[in-house]
């Protein structure tokens, strides 16, 4: 076990995400110089109840570390940072007696123990950008989808178009095996249902209507 700051935020990390962000409060501003120093990751954990902003949230249990690759120190005194999501944690124990929130933490093992269906994921969803690409008329090189399993999962959980808290649901699935399974269930039935919505007409994707005419 281990124990590092913690960020709460609304959203979630996977390990391999790349995040963007700005850093205003003074508690945070505190946390990133601390972690610049020591060359160590924070953690970031979804937010289960209270606000980013002001007083300290309450968060899940399970978060993702963040690896810091570039600040910018802004005139202002703010910060612009880039993370990139290192290893799941369990956060053991809580903290409150600095600025900003902290806890003793146990990694998440994310090495498969026993057969998976990472390859079966793989191609569902180079599928499912498949028909993505169709619809939004962009192009992606499919030979730069992972075929490690664990970093295969994440990316997947990353791509899926759902909400956070079934995002923060993945994030907690243990071990990697089960991830897998349930992500190539999820993911045959979007490749499914877009197939379906795809070949008429046209699809929603955010929000936004491509036409395929």
């Amino acid at each position: 076990m281990t124990m590092i700051p913690l960020f709460p935020l609304n959203m979630v990390l996977f390990p391999g995400m790349q995040l963007r962000l700005h850093i205003f409060e003074e508690r945070y501003k505190q946390m990133v110089n601390e972690c610049r120093a020591s060359g160590e990751p924070f953690g970031i954990v979804m937010i289960e109840d209270g606000a980013e902003v002001g007083f300290s949230a309450t968060p899940h249990r399970v978060g993702c570390t963040a690896q810091i690759t570039q600040i910018s120190d802004l005139p202002n005194g703010n910060m612009d940072i880039v993370v990139v999501g290192e290893e799941r944690f369990r956060i053991v124990e809580l903290f409150g007696d600095r600025p900003y929130l902290y806890g003793t933490v146990e990694m998440l093992p994310d090495m498969p123990q026993g057969e998976t269906k990472a390859n079966t994921l793989r191609h569902l969803v180079i599928s499912y950008l498949d028909i993505l690409q169709q619809a939004a008329d962009v192009q992606f090189n499919s030979s730069q989808i992972p075929t490690n399993p664990p970093t295969v999962a994440y990316l997947a959980s990353m791509l899926l178009q759902i909400d956070d808290e079934e995002k923060q649901a993945l994030l907690e699935i243990e071990p990697i095996d089960q991830l897998i399974s349930t992500l190539t269930r999820l993911y045959r039935r979007e490749v499914t249902l877009l197939d379906n919505l795809v070949s008429p007409a046209e699809i929603l994707i955010d929000g936004t209507a491509f036409s395929l005419n």
